[in-house]
């Protein structure tokens, strides 16, 4: 009986050892900051993607954008990959209404995870993806 106990503790416990990993590699934790494309080292550019994950590029821009022309309300994620410059997005025109501060070396894959911020006028709290018209290089506080 005893030999039959230890058997069942030595059984029960590899079934744990072999379920345990499998159940943590099954809902990994999701990462402090946004993943970034991989890149050499800063170009200066802020980059706009039609597709999510960085696809299909419609524009990089180095300056302030005050009307994102065939990019306009179609980006699905963007990068900020300036040297030591932040960058707001705006839901309008010529830096206007609702805007989302994105810091230098910053990646946001999926725009429709990522919301204008509240209080800011018309777009506020909407997903930037599809609803950015314009950028404007600016020092961000929050993210230094």
């Amino acid at each position: 009986m005893k030999l039959f106990k230890t058997l069942t503790v030595a059984v029960a416990a590899t079934a744990l050892a072999i379920v345990a990993p499998v159940a943590a590699q099954a809902a990994p934790a999701a990462p402090a900051t946004p993943a970034s494309p991989a890149a050499p080292a800063p170009d200066g550019l802020l980059h706009v993607y039609y597709g999510f994950t960085y696809l299909n590029q419609c524009n990089a821009w180095s300056g302030d954008v005050p009307d994102w022309g065939a990019c306009r309300n179609r980006a699905a994620s963007l990068w900020n990959n300036g040297y030591s410059e932040d960058v707001y997005v705006y839901y309008s025109l010529n830096y206007a209404n609702a805007r989302r501060g994105i810091c230098k070396g910053v990646g946001l894959g999926n725009l429709m995870e990522w919301p204008f911020e509240q209080g800011e006028g018309p777009g506020s709290g909407q997903q930037l993806f599809a609803n950015i018209a314009s950028s404007r290089w600016q020092y961000i506080a929050g993210c230094h």
